[in-house]
């Protein structure tokens, strides 16, 4: 009798990795994640971990600052609150701080404004200044009244006697005169100083009868439209945002004067602190401020805020805009 055997086979299909049906073993699952703990680096708790696939890991280490800097495009950092606050707040006081002879217009750069001086033939008589309706009928009226004035009054010396005979003027009064126009969104090409120190004075590409007219703490900047006086000081008024406009002026000022009719002296005891503040004297015009520009060592602020107080003149249209007739761009 022949015998047949059969050989019978156990075929076990296991679901594919990644499906929710299989079973493994506490070890295997252990060893799979300890791979992927790798992907999260230990940082410390001034750090943001996100994801990004433009790493090689996947993972992207951002800092956490207290403080917003001045690059727009700072992608690397994410800001606290406070400093986002902190920021808005800076950036309220360049606004507030604006004169109230001043408009807050466009100042031609992207992400900035300035203000348009207010017309007013006693105060802010800027050329590219904005005139409201009643002044300007006011000087419409004079300019008429000048263009014809009487020549002969029926009454010989009595000027409210009716008028005989007219004369008309050929050179009326202008009815709107300007004397100044700063605009803060044209750089200058030039400047040059004298410290309140007399150690780091230097002439620029001023000519030589605009630097030889400077005294200690004074500077001079140089537009394409003429050129921009100043003179600065280094006191213990605090300030803390860059081209703003302090309320405590007289205090400024005083120092200021006490300094010059001390004789400018060059030695450091002369300063309170190192608070640097620049004010324009010419051309003169009765919005003129103090404004802050920053706080350095008694010492450092003695020799290069004239210097710096001219080269923020030349080149930052933020301070510039703080700078003439007390407006502000931001």
């Amino acid at each position: 009798m022949r015998k047949i055997y059969c050989c019978l086979g156990l075929i076990i299909t296991l679901p594919a990795f990644g499906e929710n049906l299989a079973l493994t073993t506490l070890e295997y699952v252990e060893d799979v994640l300890d791979d992927y703990q790798d992907k999260f680096p230990a940082v410390n708790t001034d750090t943001l971990v996100t994801i990004d696939s433009n790493e090689s890991n996947g993972i992207k280490e951002m800092p956490i600052v207290d403080t917003v800097g001045t690059d727009p495009d700072d992608d690397e950092h994410v800001p606290t609150t406070g400093a986002v606050v902190t920021g808005l707040n800076g950036r309220q006081t360049a606004t507030v701080n604006l004169s109230n002879q001043n408009v807050v217009t466009y100042s031609g750069t992207a992400g900035t404004i300035t203000a348009t001086p207010i017309y007013n033939s006693t105060t802010n008589t800027f050329a590219n200044g904005l005139v409201t309706a009643s002044t300007l009928n006011s000087a419409v009226s004079d300019a008429a009244n000048s263009k014809v004035t009487c020549y002969q009054y029926a009454t010989p010396g009595d000027t409210t006697s009716d008028c005989l005979l007219w004369q008309i003027n050929t050179t009326p009064t202008a009815p709107l005169t300007t004397t100044v126009n700063l605009p803060a969104n044209v750089a200058g090409t030039a400047y040059c100083r004298k410290s309140h120190n007399n150690e780091s004075n230097g002439q620029g590409g001023c000519p030589a009868a605009t630097y030889n007219a400077l005294n200690n703490g004074e500077w001079a900047t140089v537009f394409s439209y003429g050129t921009v006086r100043g003179i600065s000081m280094c006191t213990n008024i605090s300030g803390s945002v860059y081209a703003s406009i302090p309320t405590n002026q007289s205090g400024i000022q005083t120092a200021y004067d006490n300094w010059v009719s001390s004789g400018r002296p060059t030695a450091t005891s002369s300063f309170a602190d190192g608070y640097c503040y620049c004010k324009v004297t010419d051309p003169v015009f009765s919005a003129a401020r103090w404004v802050f520009l920053y706080s350095r060592a008694v010492s450092v602020c003695a020799d290069y805020c004239a210097s710096s107080c001219a080269s923020n003149a030349q080149s930052n249209a933020v301070f510039r805009g703080a700078l003439f007739s007390g407006t502000s761009a931001q």
